[in-house]
């Protein structure tokens, strides 16, 4: 679980609790440090886990589509 996750499992915990958004960033900064997530998304992640949505994941964005390289790709830009 990466950092991020593990300051959203820790919002989760803390929102189960009853604590406050602007108590939990003040916890997570001492445990994260600078690396803490703003208080604005804490209040947005609190937001989401009262409304009882469970999933600690990223919401699917708009935009353009991620694209991968393929080996057709690759030997063409070797020709440029």
């Amino acid at each position: 679980m990466g950092a991020r996750n593990g300051q959203r499992v820790m919002i989760e915990l803390y929102t189960a609790e009853g604590a406050s958004p602007i108590e939990i960033y003040r916890c997570m900064r001492i445990v994260y440090g600078d690396d803490t997530i703003d208080v604005g998304s804490v209040r947005c992640w609190v937001s989401r886990f009262k409304s009882d949505e469970k999933d600690i994941g990223d919401r699917p964005c708009n935009g353009r589509p991620v694209t991968a390289a393929t080996t057709e790709r690759s030997s063409s830009r070797e020709v440029l």
